[in-house]
């Protein structure tokens, strides 16, 4: 139980994203680069460890709280979704 969600390239989250490969790790989280399928778009898809939820919860809420009407809001990096992924190791945000 915890660590890290074993991805599998090609693997499909929220029905949208397409893990492409892995782009990089650290000691909370991994980020993958997927293909977004509908908008046929690519993305950064951040992981996070199943035992690491209340620093990805945290995480969420502090780019939710980014001013939408700020004209430097496309300067930094943007939430396009969150979500649940419930695997072996546990809940992964």
């Amino acid at each position: 139980k915890g660590g890290y969600h074993r991805v599998i390239i090609g693997e499909i989250f929220n029905r949208k994203y397409k893990a492409k490969r892995k782009l990089g790790w650290g000691s909370f989280s991994t980020v993958w680069l997927c293909e977004e399928l509908k908008k046929n778009r690519y993305v950064a898809l951040k992981i996070s460890r199943a035992d690491n939820k209340a620093n990805a919860i945290d995480e969420i809420e502090l780019l939710q709280s980014i001013d939408k009407d700020d004209p430097r809001r496309n300067k930094i990096i943007q939430l396009l979704d969150s979500f649940n992924i419930r695997r072996v190791n546990g809940d992964h945000i």
